[in-house]
């Protein structure tokens, strides 16, 4: 008796019927084995796949293309003479993109070299004093020393007239003292002779010579005072000579002075041009400055890129540092944000599989070039604290830098926008182990 299953009709015999022979049925069972076999031998290549693929990788969608975006602006203030590019135009570095008017700054250039020329004149002419300067001293200090040296030689040469001078009235009034001696022997002999004549003891002619021998000695008297007049007066010559000599050394000696002054009005004449020197340095810094400004006039791109959206228009004032335009580089590259939990077998070097929303179907190729220091969150403007008592733990991001193989992106070089979401996926271990 064959038992009717809970829940079924007993009226409904056909459905046991059909229960019965399903379980019994092996051409069934054939089937269903040799359709196992089939999904076993089609899909299995596809699931050890897939097992290889899940085992050897590590892949995210939190990923997105990224580029240097410069903020191009002025670095003085002006007014927009013209722009030179439009909106989203590709540059090359160098190219000018915005020029200031350079009127205010010309005229301030014709000014700053005004003042160099000034300068420059007045650095000739104190060079020109320093010359003459040094060429007066030198003269003056070789006419002080020689005339100190010649009034030196005058003294020794007047002392030594003095001294001869003083000999020679040594001498005079020696030989005028003997004169007076001889004068007063005649002077007696005579006035004896007198009154011996006068008593008749002697001759007349003896009286004479006696009267002879008297005025030869007053006249000897007579020049020997001569004598002594003179070397007196040459003596006082030659001491005259000697206070001349004297006074000629003193002048020597000021004018030495004067010439050791001269040389001190060298050197400060000297400084003089350094400072004049200094200031045409002032004045060709100055120059510098304001050429310098004329070239910033003209705003150039610093690099290759695509740039942005333009905000300056012609006429406008504008500001030093004031945003004009982004300028996107030419270099670009993709940052994945891992889990915590996915890098730790992630390492620059390893070969990355690159797929960008944009462009479905298309694989670009890349590597892992660096890993960030820390996690995405660490480097949030207000990062968690951790500690403040309500902790919830959430799986953190790590970035990674992954970087474009450059025969993958042939041709996408104008297409990769920074911004553009990416799927990538890191071989850690190679598909050939």
């Amino acid at each position: 008796m064959t038992r009717i299953p809970e829940n079924t009709d007993p009226k409904d015999s056909s459905n046991v019927s059909n229960a019965k022979y399903r379980r019994n049925n092996p051409v069934r069972t054939i089937i269903l084995l040799v359709i196992l076999i089939i999904i076993v031998a089609v899909g299995g290549p596809y699931g050890l796949k897939l097992y290889r693929l899940l085992t050897t990788t590590e892949s995210t969608d939190n990923a997105a293309v990224q580029a240097n975006i410069v903020s191009i602006s002025s670095r003085i203030s002006g007014t927009v003479a013209s722009i030179d590019v439009i909106d989203y135009q590709r540059v090359s570095a160098g190219d000018i993109l915005v020029s200031l008017d350079t009127s205010d700054l010309e005229i301030t250039l014709e000014q700053a070299k005004a003042s160099l020329n000034l300068a420059v004149c007045l650095a000739e002419v104190a060079r020109i004093g320093i010359d003459q300067s040094a060429m007066q001293a030198e003269s003056q200090s070789t006419t002080a020393y020689g005339g100190f040296s010649l009034s030196s030689t005058s003294i020794e040469v007047a002392s030594a007239a003095v001294d001869a001078a003083r000999a020679s009235v040594d001498s005079a009034e020696a030989r005028l003292a003997q004169a007076q001696a001889g004068l007063d022997l005649a002077r007696t002999d005579y006035e004896r002779f007198l009154s011996l004549a006068e008593d008749n003891v002697i001759s007349e002619q003896e009286l004479e010579h006696a009267e002879t021998a008297f005025k030869v000695a007053q006249a000897s008297v007579e020049s020997a005072q001569s004598d002594v007049s003179l070397a007196q007066s040459r003596l006082q010559q030659a001491e005259l000579n000697v206070e001349i000599a004297e006074a000629q050394q003193r002048q020597s000696e000021g004018a030495i002075q004067g010439a050791e002054a001269g040389a001190v009005g060298t050197d400060v004449k000297q400084k003089q041009y350094e400072a004049a020197l200094a200031q045409v340095e002032v004045a060709q810094a100055a120059v510098d400055a304001v050429e310098l400004q004329l070239s910033y006039t003209s705003i150039v791109a610093p690099s290759d890129g695509r740039l942005g959206r333009i905000s300056a228009q012609v006429g406008q004032r504008i500001s030093s540092n004031q945003p004009l335009m982004p300028l996107v580089s030419n270099d670009i590259w993709v940052i994945a944000n891992f889990k915590e939990t996915q890098i730790n077998q992630i390492h620059p070097g390893l070969p990355v599989e690159i797929r960008v929303d944009t462009f479905p179907g298309k694989i670009f190729s890349g590597q892992v070039d660096s890993l960030s220091p820390a996690s995405g969150a660490t480097f949030a403007l207000l990062p968690p604290e951790n500690a403040s008592g309500n902790f919830t733990k959430v799986v953190q991001r790590i970035p990674v830098r992954i970087v474009f193989d450059p025969e993958s992106i042939s041709g996408y070089e104008d297409l990769l926008e920074p911004g553009m979401s990416v799927f990538v996926r890191v071989e850690i271990i190679s598909q050939n182990e």
